[in-house]
């Protein structure tokens, strides 16, 4: 829970008004997923669409507008999926790179161990710790699922 609130927060703090601006009011969509919506109607979002409040305009990053998809009321909630996505696909990408490295490094220290089990085991701890990253990735990739759930 502490992770999901590290994760959330930003994105949170992110969507407050600055200078009676509002939040941004319109997201692209980086990854596709399928919602149930407070009203009982599945939503289905898929890469490249865009999203937006009541018949807003959005404006792409170059200044062009784009034409919405979906003109949802649960709009927020659609972006707030989406960057939560964003966020757990870097982290597990990240996590499975360095338990990747840790694996070579602990089959490294097993192999240059000598026949000496202080060594051999420091190797094989190594390989743990990698393994336990993996883990914690693949829960990283469950981390959009529970908050769809929530939400």
């Amino acid at each position: 829970m502490g992770m999901l609130l590290i994760l959330v927060a930003p994105i949170i703090v992110d969507a407050q008004p600055m200078s009676g601006a509002g939040p941004n009011e319109c997201c692209q969509i980086k990854r596709g997923f399928t919602w149930t919506n407070p009203e009982g109607i599945s939503v289905s979002m898929y890469k490249g669409d865009w999203v937006g409040k009541n018949n807003g305009i959005c404006f792409k990053e170059d200044g062009t507008s784009a034409s919405l998809n979906y003109n949802k009321s649960d709009w927020a909630l659609a972006c707030l999926v989406n960057s939560i996505y964003s966020i757990t696909d870097w982290i597990f990408y990240i996590i499975i790179v360095i338990s990747v490295i840790f694996i070579i490094i602990g089959g490294f220290i097993i192999l240059t161990a000598r026949g000496n089990p202080e060594e051999a085991d420091k190797g094989k701890n190594w390989i743990v710790y990698a393994v336990i990253g993996i883990v914690v990735a693949i829960f990283a990739r469950i981390i959009p699922a529970i908050v769809k759930f929530v939400i």
